[in-house]
């Protein structure tokens, strides 16, 4: 069995010291982490701003009916 205080693997996985590649490993899962949110806000924002344009869009159109309409009964009378 290897020394233990060395930071090497314990057989029967007591007192289990991470080394160097663990340290990397959980330290890139944190920023993949972080990273993966990041993408989730942007595209919730892109989602909400594509939302809001089609309610602005939506609101043009609307009222520019409602203009011709009333042009059309202005031109009426």
């Amino acid at each position: 069995m290897k020394n233990l205080r060395s930071g090497q693997n314990n057989i029967a996985g007591n007192h289990h010291k991470p080394g160097a590649g663990e340290w990397w490993f959980s330290f890139l899962v944190k920023v993949l982490n972080f990273f993966a949110w990041d993408v989730l806000n942007i595209m919730r924002k892109v989602e909400y701003e594509k939302l809001n344009r089609n309610r602005i869009d939506f609101e043009n159109g609307i009222w520019y009916i409602r203009v011709k309409i009333q042009k059309f009964n202005r031109e009426r009378k």
